[in-house]
């Protein structure tokens, strides 16, 4: 995913999202592999239309 928006290997340090309904100070949460994906689905399931993204990436 991150690559077809445009940031090629090594340029982001840390995909995070938002968990629906949290303020960012404590429901923002880290992408490290397929499986912390799960949560963010599960709130797909439930009904949500909408999840905020966020890429940390190098200057």
């Amino acid at each position: 995913m991150v690559k077809k928006i445009g940031y090629n290997d090594g340029l982001f340090l840390c995909i995070h999202y938002k968990e629906p309904y949290c303020s960012l100070d404590f429901g923002l949460r880290t992408l490290k592999c397929d499986v912390d994906l799960e949560p963010m689905f599960d709130h797909v399931r439930q009904g949500v239309h909408m999840i905020d993204m966020y890429v940390e990436h190098r200057r």
